[in-house]
């Protein structure tokens, strides 16, 4: 008989000789995607984190820029308070000095009336006592004539 078509005992009629072979290249390759996969997440974890850390930086540096910038704006406040302080002083001296004005142009007022009637502002008869006050007049030219 011929050797080549007996079957073997060992070899088993089901499996081929190339399974256990393609097992290993399968499970190689599940445990090759398993620890790319957990290599990619911590590296995603650890690019997250300095992230995070830069950004923790920046809203740190940001926010000590305000604070400087909050102090700032309270000494300028505190100095425009202590000048509002003088401001205050100046403005009571210069009421005081505008009411005392008031009180002089009040005194003035009928002086003033009375220069103004007896000031001759244009040719024609004026009568002393009615049209003009009495008084020295002077003229800077043409005539003079009294009526009476």
């Amino acid at each position: 008989m011929n050797d080549m078509n007996l079957p073997n005992p060992e070899q088993d009629s089901t499996t081929s000789p190339a399974t256990p072979k393609r097992w290993r290249w399968i499970t190689a390759l599940v445990l090759a995607l398993v620890a790319g996969a957990a290599i990619g997440t911590a590296v995603a974890k650890a690019t997250e984190r300095d992230v995070l850390a830069e950004r923790t930086v920046a809203l740190e540096q940001r926010e000590a820029e305000v604070a400087q910038r909050d102090t700032a704006a309270a000494q300028r406040e505190d100095a425009l308070s202590s000048r509002s302080g003088g401001l205050d002083t100046r403005q009571a001296e210069l009421d005081k000095i505008s009411a005392d004005l008031g009180r002089r142009e009040q005194a003035l007022l009928p002086k003033e009336q009375a220069a103004a009637r007896s000031k001759i502002t244009r040719d024609g008869i004026y009568l002393v006592g009615k049209d003009i006050e009495p008084g020295t007049y002077q003229t800077s030219g043409g005539s003079w004539q009294r009526m009476s």
